[in-house]
C-alpha cells in the first residue's frame, strides 16, 4: 500500500506508516545511512524536503474527490438563482507543505453568469491559490516588515 491508497482510507496510523514507508522518505534515508561523514544542516534540510513534500501528497490524496459528486443541496448564486454544475475544475493550490492539485465540481449562474466551487468556499480557498495556513505564515512573515511608529 502507498501513501495515496492510505490517505483516502483516514487512518491516522495508517498515515503514520506510510510515511514512513515512502519510497522517497527511504531513498533519503539510505543515502544518510550510507554517506561518509557528519552534515546535520544537509540532513535536516533534506529530510524536511522529502517529509513535507510525503505531507504535500498526503494532504492531495486527502483532498481528491471531496469537491465532485452531486451536492447535497443545491448551490445558490449571490444573486439568489440556483447555479448549475457545469463540470470539474482542476485548481493548484499552495499549502505550507506544497503543491497540492485540487479537482473540484464548478457552478456556473445561468443569470449573472458568477462561477464557484462549493469545495473552495468550504476550504477558504475561494479567489487565492494559497491555503489558509499558508496566508497566515505570509501574514505573519510580511508583519514583519512593517514599521510600527
Amino acid at each position: 500500500e502507498d501513501i495515496i491508497t492510505l490517505a483516502g482510507q483516514g487512518s491516522k496510523k495508517k498515515a503514520e506508516i506510510a510515511v514512513e514507508s515512502d519510497a522517497e522518505v527511504k531513498r533519503f534515508l539510505g543515502r544518510i545511512a550510507t554517506a561518509r561523514g557528519v552534515d546535520l544542516e544537509a540532513w535536516e534540510t533534506g529530510l524536511r524536503t522529502v517529509v513535507l513534500a510525503a505531507g504535500a501528497r498526503f494532504l492531495e490524496a486527502m483532498l481528491s474527490g471531496m469537491g465532485t459528486g452531486r451536492q447535497a443541496e443545491g448551490v445558490l448564486c449571490s444573486c439568489g438563482i440556483r447555479m448549475q454544475s457545469v463540470g470539474i475544475r482542476p485548481k493548484r493550490l499552495m499549502t505550507i507543505l506544497g503543491e497540492v492539485n485540487l479537482s473540484r465540481s464548478w457552478f456556473v449562474c445561468p443569470e449573472c453568469g458568477e462561477g464557484c466551487s462549493a469545495l473552495d468556499k468550504a476550504l477558504d480557498i475561494a479567489g487565492t491559490g494559497f491555503s489558509p495556513g499558508l496566508r497566515r505564515l505570509m501574514a505573519r512573515a510580511g508583519s514583519r516588515f512593517l514599521e510600527v511608529p
